[in-house]
This record gives structure tokens, C-alpha cells and sequence, in this order.
């Protein structure tokens, strides 16, 4: 069990609170009990956490200094990052403020922006190669288990483009659909709640039970975070519509054809165009199908993520 273990993360109102749950996540599998440091400007962040003796220390305008020499002096040994990358040297430099004090650092890494963290964890779906020591690239090493299901009839379709949907184009979505006869499951996050309910939906302003709700729902509409891969490991239709510019990230995941991906700023008819032609595709559908099934089989070695949490935990 690691108990000399602290998490950093920045999450909230701006940032996914996708990264937040996988490393609530991530400190199950480490059979850990971390102490938290969470830089937010979202205040009910600590609904995330079940358990409330869990300690959580909600960083707000204290330098980081003050930080690492009080994580210094409960016996921490080692920190886990997961900091907004649109920032790579601010994130260098948080990290370099842990590890000047002989702290190991583990980092959540894009694989074009890549940390000096002692093991970098870069969990996507990518086509670059990195050949660095305690470096893990690949969908495998976010612990998800691969289950193969059938392809449904779409009747039952989940909104969630993200914890903080920055543009609100859930409730775009859901305007679109809701004169279709589906049920609809909309997760609205920190928008507005819909004005307008028909007894076919069910809305909701957070949802701690999303992977149950993937499970029961025949597509989910998503944005471009961490949802995706829930969606993709349960083997589900998926949409995403993208939020912001095309990435190298989005454009190696687009590559392998597992879902459709629908650009940003177009026309609300023609999404909802976009969207209906694809409930009705079937051989489309099942093109998608397969290939998650065909790469996701891959990408699933179990045993590749417990060789990943053994190297944090020997650190």
C-alpha cells in the first residue's frame, strides 16, 4: 500500500474534471491513501470524493513553496501530477519545485508536450513513439478493462460533453434531439439547466455513476476529454463533438476510425444532420464497432498497467 503518496492536479470550472476521476482512479489501484492538493475555482469538487475521511487540501491563494514543505513534512516520498498541459513550462516548474526536494514525481503527459517527471504516464490513443525510461504511451495504462458488447438498435442516447462543457454545446445537443423519439440521458454540468423537459429525458447536473450510465445508454455524445475512453472500452457507439482546435492527439485518434467525430462551429442543422445519418448508418455503425473491438484488444494488457503501478510503487 502506498501511503507516503500525495496528488496534485488542477480541476474545475476550466479544466476536465475527467482528470480528476482517473486519479481517484489511479490511487485505488495504488491501494493508496493520498493526501490531495487541488488547485480549483470549482468549490463542490469535493463531491468527487466518497471517501470523507480522505485528507483534502483545496489550494487557493498560497504559493507552492508553502505546499511542497508541508507535504515535506507529513513523510511524503512521492507526488503524482495530472496539471493542464496548454502550459508546458508553468508545469516543468511545479514539477521541478517537488522534485528539487528529492520528492519522485510521476506525471499524466500529453505525447507532444512530455514532462521531466521522474515516470511519465501518457495514456492515449497516439501514433508517436517515445523511448524514454518509466515512460508509458498507450490506452492501456488508464486501467480500463476492454468488454465486448453487442451492437444495439439506438434508443437510448447520453449527453456529457464534459464536467465544465466551457461552450455549452450539451444543451445545443440536447435541443437538437430532444423532438426525436429517444430517451435522453443530459448531464449538464456547470451550464444552465435546461428550461425544457419531456417526460423522454432525464437530466442531471453530475453523474458519479457515468460509467454505469455508458453501459446502459446505446450512444453517448461526448467532448474531445477523458469520456471518450470509458465510451470506447464498453465498446459503444460513439460522437464527439470537439470543443477546440483539431490536435495531433484527435487527429492519431480519428485516424483508427472507432467513432465520429464532428468539427466545431458548424451550423445546428447541420450537426443534427450529421448526427441522425449516423443513428441510421448501420453498416457505419458496425464498421466502428469492429474496430474498436479489432484495436482495443491490444489495448487492454492488463498486466502492462500493474507493470506500470509496480514502477510507482518501487520508487
Amino acid at each position: 500500500m502506498s501511503k507516503f503518496i500525495a496528488f496534485r492536479l488542477s480541476a474545475g470550472k476550466r479544466f476536465g474534471l475527467g482528470h480528476l476521476i482517473r486519479l481517484i482512479n489511479i490511487s485505488r489501484s495504488l491501494k493508496s491513501k493520498p493526501f490531495w492538493i487541488i488547485e480549483s475555482d470549482y468549490g463542490k469538487i469535493s463531491n468527487f470524493f466518497h471517501n470523507k475521511k480522505t485528507k483534502l487540501y483545496i489550494k487557493k491563494k498560497i504559493s507552492e513553496n508553502i505546499v511542497v514543505k508541508k507535504i515535506k513534512k507529513l513523510g511524503i516520498k512521492k507526488i503524482v501530477f495530472d496539471l493542464p498541459d496548454n502550459n508546458n513550462k508553468n508545469k516543468k516548474k511545479i514539477i521541478s519545485q517537488y522534485s528539487s526536494l528529492n520528492l519522485k514525481t510521476i506525471s499524466y503527459d500529453l505525447p507532444t508536450k512530455y514532462s521531466d517527471a521522474d515516470v511519465k504516464i501518457i495514456p492515449y490513443i497516439t501514433n508517436k513513439k517515445i523511448n524514454q525510461k518509466n515512460t508509458f504511451v498507450g490506452s492501456q495504462y488508464l486501467g480500463i478493462k476492454f468488454k465486448k458488447n453487442r451492437l444495439n438498435k439506438i434508443k437510448n442516447i447520453l449527453i456529457s460533453i464534459s464536467g465544465s462543457d466551457k461552450f455549452d454545446i450539451g444543451n445545443t445537443i440536447y435541443n437538437i434531439l430532444k423532438k426525436y423519439n429517444f430517451n435522453i440521458t443530459f448531464i449538464y454540468g456547470l451550464n444552465k439547466k435546461p428550461s425544457s423537459i419531456t417526460k423522454k429525458c432525464c437530466i442531471k447536473k453530475f453523474a458519479y455513476n457515468l460509467k454505469e450510465l455508458i453501459s446502459y445508454n446505446d450512444l453517448i455524445i461526448t467532448g474531445e476529454g477523458m469520456t471518450k475512453y470509458d465510451v470506447i472500452y464498453e465498446n459503444k457507439p460513439l460522437i464527439i463533438i470537439q470543443q477546440f482546435n483539431n490536435s495531433q492527439l484527435m487527429q492519431d485518434f480519428k485516424s483508427k476510425r472507432l467513432c465520429l467525430i464532428i468539427k466545431k462551429n458548424l451550423k445546428k442543422d447541420i450537426v443534427e444532420k450529421k448526427i441522425i445519418s449516423f443513428v441510421n448508418n448501420n453498416k457505419l455503425l458496425k464498421k466502428f464497432h469492429k474496430n474498436q473491438i479489432n484495436l482495443l484488444k491490444k489495448n487492454s494488457n492488463l498486466y502492462e498497467y500493474k507493470k506500470m503501478l509496480n514502477t510507482i510503487n518501487c520508487l
